[in-house]
């Protein structure tokens, strides 16, 4: 009788040290906390029909869902999107006890269509080659218009060099402030010489007249 109850007592301390090691190891899982350590989306705006890359990381959760048709995903992980509109995602993240959310939104935007392109087309009204200016008149503005300050000019000479001290004076003769035809602009260079009259958009740097080389 005494050997059985020592084996029964030998049974009854590895049982309890067992169950004991199976409540450490459920308490360990359960010791992760629950947390989102990021949620982000890189680039945040974007054109209509541009990607982007959504991107998580995720502790100690047993589920992790994105909504907006993404669904159950891993604890990390990146996704690319491209949503058609401007969205808010949110990241849900559950385990036995707690639920955490975090969101981030894209911002889509439509694509701006470019400016139209203005061209002018300059004739020589009049030109004084004793003073080395030149009158050019406005016959045509095509493609928009042009505001008297929405635009840049340069007198070089054959070799692309700028005139230092030429000058360039607009008329406006419509009074509007707008470059229209039978508008024009006085060009005086600083002496004798072949040079070309450039005007471009000041916004944009489109050539708006380019005019050949001429005898100032």
């Amino acid at each position: 009788m005494k050997k059985i109850k020592i084996t029964l007592i030998a049974l009854m301390v590895v049982s309890v040290g067992f169950l004991s090691g199976c409540n450490e190891l459920e308490n360990s899982t359960d010791s992760i906390q629950l947390s989102i350590i990021n949620f982000d989306v890189y680039p945040s705006i974007i054109n209509m029909g541009e990607t982007t890359n959504l991107s998580w990381n995720v502790t100690g959760a047993i589920t992790v869902r994105i909504d907006n048709g993404i669904g159950n995903v891993s604890v990390t992980g990146t996704r690319i999107i491209m949503p058609s509109e401007t969205t808010t995602y949110t990241l849900t993240a559950v385990n036995a006890t707690t639920t955490l959310t975090a969101t981030t939104a894209i911002i889509v935007t439509e694509p701006t269509e470019p400016p139209e392109s203005t061209t002018l087309a300059l004739n020589i009204f009049d030109r004084d080659t004793s003073a080395y200016s030149v009158i050019w008149m406005v016959s045509q503005v095509e493609g928009g218009t042009v505001a008297d300050d929405e635009y840049d000019w340069t007198l070089s000479d054959t070799n692309g060099v700028s005139a230092t001290g030429a000058t360039l004076t607009f008329n406006d003769n419509n009074n509007d402030n707008y470059v229209n035809p039978g508008d024009t602009f006085a060009v005086t260079a600083p002496y004798s010489g072949t040079y070309v009259l450039t005007l471009s958009d000041k916004g944009m740097g489109d050539i708006l007249f380019k005019s050949a080389p001429l005898k100032y």
